[in-house]
């Protein structure tokens, strides 16, 4: 099943409803469309340099545990680029 036939029979408000659903419901949506509206460049990037540097050097324990707890490197790639900083 396509996305994009299914929401083209959606009216505006319905479609203004399920946006609003979703960004309810789902912190990486909320995220992404908070920047997608007002980009905060300078803040994204330090909030993910931090999450970087706290995943190698942990304040208790050791760095780089090879658990799957890496999610947000995917979500900082999902985000839309930046022009101020091109890593993200």
């Amino acid at each position: 099943m396509s996305l994009k036939p299914e929401l083209l029979k959606l009216d505006k408000k319905q479609l203004i409803e399920l946006i609003a659903e979703l960004y309810k419901k789902n912190k990486s949506v909320q995220e992404y469309l908070d920047f997608f509206i007002k980009p905060d460049e300078d803040g994204l990037f330090e909030k993910y340099k931090m999450k970087v540097y706290e995943a190698f050097f942990p304040k208790r324990g050791f760095g780089y545990n090879k658990m799957p707890k890496y999610h947000f490197i995917r979500d900082l790639l999902s985000l839309p680029r930046c022009r101020s900083h091109p890593v993200l």
